[in-house]
């Protein structure tokens, strides 16, 4: 008697396996890129909240935001005081500032702070406690972090811990968020805080953007910065700028010392730029190194905007000098100096 049902041929079943083979692969990739659309658009949202709070901040302090760090006047979590020396009592950052004022639900421990995109779950503070070293600083309890970005290590041994975020992916803008981080510059007549009624293009000025990834190349060097007080290390608390001082790195930390007022503030080339991202080393370099200008790939990064909304864009369209990204401004130094374009004949717009 006949078979009513037979099994399949071997040539029938490769078949049947070539085409799901052949699916998978043309599924894959655009199941990547939908994983990766989500991510960026989790980390746009992350960028508006903060951005959003940082303006909160800023209705509640006569219009001015915040520092971007400041020196702690003694080894206390919730010590808003700038300190008057240096970095022994540990760091006070901006997310860290946000948080003390509960502008940010859960705090320094949010998982707002963190870039979902960003490998190994954004950079620890400078000054940071790992489980079985005992935390010196008064209200820390417990504030321990694992899984260290490879390479990174804390300032000090000492088990300080500084208020910021445990885990971070964003940097702020200098031209908006300056380095008021002891008292002396409060009065240098140099650089001051940022009153947000006055940055002009505020949905064209950038006020956050990311740090670059922790598991980028050469992402040690990118964030690494020496400084005769706090010594070389990752510096997780520092903000970023696209600009120069005419010839060499725009630093407002040596102006302050200083008391001196730059006028010939100029926006950085794209060029420059990528030749310091690039070519990062352990020395003191131009702040654009701490830039993540490819945290989503397309050579994009996300960023937030004065006016609290976020986008993302390329490295290229934000030192566009006809539509410059950075502040036409230097709204944080007391003489608000006009941003000269690359070769000094003119303003960015």
């Amino acid at each position: 008697m006949r078979r009513l049902h037979q099994g399949f041929t071997l040539i029938e079943l490769l078949v049947v396996i070539s085409v799901i083979a052949l699916l998978v692969g043309i599924l894959l990739p655009a199941l990547g890129a939908a994983r990766n659309a989500a991510r960026s658009s989790s980390c746009l949202s992350n960028q508006r909240q903060n951005a959003l709070a940082l303006r909160m901040y800023a209705t509640d302090s006569n219009n001015y935001l915040p520092t971007s760090y400041q020196y702690r006047s003694s080894n206390a979590l919730s010590d808003v005081q700038i300190g008057t020396s240096g970095s022994e009592g540990g760091y006070l950052q901006w997310s860290g500032m946000l948080s003390i004022a509960k502008y940010i639900d859960e705090g320094i421990r949010s998982k707002g702070w963190v870039c979902p995109s960003d490998n190994t779950g954004g950079w620890c503070a400078s000054n940071f406690v790992q489980s079985g070293t005992a935390i010196t600083t008064a209200g820390a309890d417990n504030m321990y972090v694992k899984n260290i970005p490879s390479g990174q290590a804390s300032l000090t041994s000492t088990g300080i811990v500084d208020t910021q975020a445990l885990r971070l992916s964003y940097v702020a803008n200098e031209a908006v968020l300056p380095r008021m981080k002891k008292a002396a510059y409060h009065t240098s007549g140099t650089i001051r805080l940022a009153n947000i009624d006055r940055v002009e293009k505020q949905a064209g000025t950038i006020l956050l953007a990311e740090y670059v990834n922790t598991g980028t190349d050469n992402h040690i060097n990118r964030m690494w910065g020496e400084s005769g007080g706090g010594g070389a290390v990752v510096k997780s608390h520092r903000p970023t700028n696209a600009l120069t001082n005419g010839t060499d790195i725009y630093d407002s930390e040596d102006l302050a010392d200083a008391g001196t007022s730059l006028t010939d503030v100029r926006a950085i080339t794209v060029a420059a730029a990528m030749t310091t991202i690039d070519g990062a080393t352990a020395a003191d370099e131009h702040h654009i190194k701490y830039l993540g200008y490819n945290a989503h790939g397309f050579d994009k990064c996300n960023y937030s905007f004065v006016d609290g909304h976020s986008e993302a864009m390329t490295l290229k369209q934000s030192l566009d000098v006809t539509d410059f990204k950075w502040g036409i401004k230097m709204w944080t130094q007391v003489n608000e100096a006009a941003i000269k374009t690359p070769d000094g004949a003119g303003t960015v717009q």
